[in-house]
């Protein structure tokens, strides 16, 4: 279905394909031109019989006034889906299989460290309980710090050898580094250790890459959305496993109370499960994952030009595989039985050998290059990516000062809570954001665009940032244990669900930020935006963790205390909001 005709092309002429059929199925509607049914939808109320609910153009529009491109690209979809809905491309499921497995390893590994890594750090020898958040927000921050150093490289790998090589260098470099951190009895083993697995995991921007190269218009909040739910699953079990298996010999003295070795590393049993599950991720995107770059999908194919003996002879030229204006050779394509190389029509009954005859306007390859590729990222790119990374800083500082805000005691502005504590309402909390991703997103999909979904969300941020000082210095010391622990539930599902709004919807808005003309830059973008990701997330722990241990220590008054961090993360979301006002839709 074409989704892209003028303002002034008859709905008609896109609904029936021969003239038999338009006589015999016209209706008043499609005798009505898209810019008259734009006019008219503002007029009518959400129970207008069209049943057109979707629409979020201005409230009142003059007859004399033309719609702008944005509004008649969101009319022409709504024209579309009401007229002829279209059914949704079912999803590769080997790719998405091990692509689930991949994405869960990345959160698990992140948040099993949550419940124990504040007792962990006071285990190094810190003696002043205070002072512990400036040494965990370092450990965490020299993940991302490693991954900021390496992102790009990996995606211009990704580039050269494949996404699949990529993937597994990171599932196994974080299985070796989890055993390594569990292991560590110093402050410079476990920065070390975390350092190790940034460096050898990209693999979150090389799965969003793959993921923009198997779907399409039909399925790509479906197939993003995978991101956020394998993230919420490997948040729901990454802080039970910690919070349950830290410190088993004292926990589980039954179980684990003989062995010398656990009781030597207290915290290595969470990590090793952890560390099984990358290497299970291993050997299931080893088996199942198929490679997604295009490059490397033709080069394996042997998909080749042959114009003379002198071509073969020479070296295989970038400029003659993209573009047929300099050479005009016979395309040479091995056919399988599902999939035709050129266009990738659908069909064919048998492998034969197509040979076709190419011409200057003819491009030797489909997903061919175009000579005069801009090399420079759009200004939507840019402003998508801005927006993506301001989001990611506030929220990582929120998830270091909410570890360190929820185990420091009552009398210093937090709650007192234990690993146990912790581990259980991260993981019950992740159930909620489970059933946010799987439920709720793609029925709020239908009605909004991704752009407008990422400001709501933003702005949804607010309130539950300014809950946390609330809850531990009002509602904690003046109420009873449950009603408290009910009040941090009820804020952290707010919180989640804004999480499901933003993330989705900004991954969906950066992938539709390349222009078609230019998808051979999809691999960079996101490359860029998992780059600039992790730069901010390799300072937010760290920024996040001194201005906490500031905060309890300074002995200032309002809003100088434990407010402070909170008020600091909530005027990032206001700026976060307003920037995100600049993004075009796309």
């Amino acid at each position: 279905m074409n989704s892209s005709f003028s303002p002034h092309t008859r709905v008609a002429d896109q609904t029936a394909t021969n003239p038999a059929e338009s006589e015999t199925n016209e209706s008043p509607i499609t005798r009505v031109t898209v810019t008259d049914l734009f006019l008219r939808m503002n007029s009518f109320t959400s129970t207008s019989t069209l049943g057109i609910e979707a629409f979020s153009g201005p409230a009142v529009l003059s007859t004399q006034q033309h719609p702008s491109e944005a509004d008649v690209r969101h009319t022409n979809a709504t024209v579309d889906a009401t007229v002829h809905p279209v059914q949704a491309t079912p999803l590769p499921v080997n790719i998405i299989t091990a692509l689930s497995f991949v994405i869960i390893c990345e959160p698990l590994s992140l948040t099993v460290l949550f419940p124990f890594i504040y007792f962990m750090v006071r285990d190094f020898g810190i003696s002043d309980d205070k002072e512990v958040g400036f040494y965990v927000g370092f450990i965490a921050s020299s993940f991302s710090l490693a991954q900021f150093c390496t992102s790009l490289c990996w995606g211009w790998i990704s580039e050269r050898t494949g996404r699949k090589p990529v993937l597994l260098m990171g599932l196994i470099g974080n299985a070796i580094s989890l055993l390594l951190f569990g292991q560590a009895h110093t402050l410079q083993a476990a920065i070390a250790s975390r350092m190790l697995c940034g460096m050898l995991n990209g693999n979150v921007g090389i799965c969003k890459c793959i993921i923009g190269e198997v779907t399409d218009s039909t399925n790509q909040s479906e197939g993003f959305s995978l991101i956020n739910i394998m993230w919420s699953l490997g948040t729901i079990f990454g802080p039970m496993i910690g919070g349950l298996l830290a410190n088993p010999v004292e926990t589980y003295p039954g179980l684990f109370g003989s062995c010398v070795f656990l009781k030597e590393n207290p915290y290595f049993l969470p990590c090793f499960v952890s560390a099984l599950v990358s290497f299970t991720g291993f050997m299931v995107t080893a088996l199942l994952l198929e490679e997604t770059n295009p490059n490397i999908k033709l080069g394996a194919r042997g998909v080749v030009a042959v114009d003379d003996e002198e071509q073969f002879s020479q070296p295989l030229n970038r400029e003659h595989c993209f573009s047929a204006a300099k050479l005009k050779p016979k395309l040479i394509s091995a056919v399988s039985t599902d999939e035709t190389v050129l266009g990738s029509s659908r069909g064919a009954s048998s492998s034969t050998l197509a040979i076709e005859d190419a011409t200057e306007s003819t491009p030797l390859l489909s997903t061919a290059r175009p000579e005069s590729r801009n090399s420079a990222l759009e200004a939507a790119s840019i402003l998508a990516i801005a927006g993506y990374t301001m989001l990611a800083f506030q929220t990582i500082i929120l998830d270091e000062v909410f570890n360190l805000w929820v185990v420091t005691p009552r009398e210093d502005g937090g709650l007192g809570y234990s690993s146990a504590d912790v581990g259980i309402s991260l993981s019950l909390i992740s159930f909620i954001a489970l059933y946010f991703q799987l439920r709720t997103y793609p029925f709020l999909v239908r009605f909004r665009t991704p752009l407008s979904l990422f400001r709501i969300g933003l702005a949804l941020y607010i309130p539950p940032y300014l809950m946390h000082p609330i809850i531990s210095g009002i509602i904690a010391p003046n109420c009873s244990t449950t009603f408290t622990y009910a009040c941090l539930i009820i804020n952290l599902a707010f919180l989640q669900f804004s999480n499901i709004l933003c993330f989705t919807s900004i991954f969906i808005v950066i992938n539709n930020s390349v222009s078609a003309s230019n998808k051979q830059q999809l691999s960079t973008v996101t490359g860029i935006a998992q780059t600039c990701a992790a730069f901010v997330r390799s300072i937010g722990p760290a920024l996040g963790g001194v201005l906490w241990a500031w905060s309890i220590t300074n002995g200032m008054a309002f809003p100088f205390n434990y407010w402070f961090v909170f008020l600091a993360i909530a005027g990032m979301g206001v700026a976060t909001w307003i920037q995100a006002q600049w993004i075009p839709e796309c």
